[in-house]
Formats: structure tokens, C-alpha cells, sequence
């Protein structure tokens, strides 16, 4: 049980590792389509995180990617999953959730990260991020799909001026 707990969870933010966030959506995918529900998906990332380990330290840094995944988790209802998905990049999943209330459990998180700057020692760092959201569109057979929309959702964001909520 204490290996399955390691090899499923990220070691450093508790989050769903890669390898058990797309499993995850995968099966809420094929679970909306059965039962004709809706199903979103946000692809969170620091913004220019880089940054943070460049002038604080990669200790800092952590200290950033574990505080943000607590605070999305707060975010979070029962059923609904976070996971580490890249280096300062993290996919929820929301099943039952439809695009109008997915994006306002984004402007929360957005907000939650925002409103409040990581303390790491002695030094304060102000946070925000970007996310890309996108939800299962009718006759969508492709979970990887719906993922791609939400992944260009969050560079669109970027592209715009970071800070934000783009729907893909």
C-alpha cells in the first residue's frame, strides 16, 4: 500500500503524479460519455516560475508548487482531482461539471493564488496563474482532444497577458 501511495502521488505536492491525473480523466471521459454528463478540465501553470527559482532558490520554489496545489485543493469539491502534470503545471479534472461553473472554480483558484503571496522563510512571492479550461463537447469521443483544447486554452492565456482564464 506505502508503494502505490508513492507511485501515485507527486512526493513533493501530494498531487496526482502524470501517470495517475490522465488515467483519471480518461475514466471521467468515459464516464460522462455513458451517462451524458458534463466533464471539464483546467490546465493550471505558474507564471514565470522560472523566475521564482532563479531569484529565491529552488527551496522557494517548492515551498510555491506545494502551497499552490493546497490552495486548489481547497478550491475542490469531493470527486474532482488535481495533478502534477509537468514541472509548475497541474491538470484538475471537475466530472459533472459544465463549462460555466468550471470556469468560475478557475476564477476562484485564479484569485486564490493571487490574493495571497507564498511566504518562504523570510521572503515573500507573490503568485499568479494562468489556466486554460475546456469541457467535453457534445459527440466528442477523444478525451486527449478535450485535453489539447485546454492545453492551448493556457498558452493563449500566457499570450495574452498571463493571469487570466481562457476557455479553449
Amino acid at each position: 500500500a506505502s508503494l502505490q501511495q508513492k507511485a501515485s502521488f507527486d512526493a513533493l505536492t501530494g498531487a496526482l503524479n502524470r501517470g495517475n491525473i490522465e488515467p483519471t480523466v480518461e475514466a471521467a471521459f468515459g464516464e460522462a460519455v455513458h451517462a451524458r454528463t458534463p466533464l471539464s478540465v483546467l490546465f493550471i501553470d505558474l507564471d514565470h516560475f522560472k523566475k521564482v527559482n532563479d531569484l529565491h532558490g529552488h527551496t522557494a520554489g517548492d515551498e510555491c508548487l506545494l502551497r499552490v496545489t493546497q490552495r486548489i485543493g481547497r478550491v475542490l469539491k469531493p470527486g474532482q482531482a488535481i495533478g502534477r502534470y509537468g514541472g509548475e503545471e497541474f491538470l484538475v479534472v471537475l466530472p459533472g461539471t459544465a463549462a460555466d461553473e468550471a470556469r468560475a472554480i478557475a476564477e476562484r483558484i485564479r484569485e486564490c493564488v493571487r490574493e495571497r503571496p507564498v511566504t518562504s522563510g523570510e521572503t515573500s512571492i507573490p503568485l499568479t496563474v494562468s489556466i486554460g479550461g475546456a469541457s467535453r463537447q457534445p459527440g466528442e469521443l477523444s478525451w486527449k482532444h478535450m485535453l489539447e483544447r485546454a492545453d492551448q486554452a493556457v498558452y493563449t492565456a500566457k499570450r495574452q497577458g498571463r493571469d487570466r482564464v481562457v476557455w479553449g
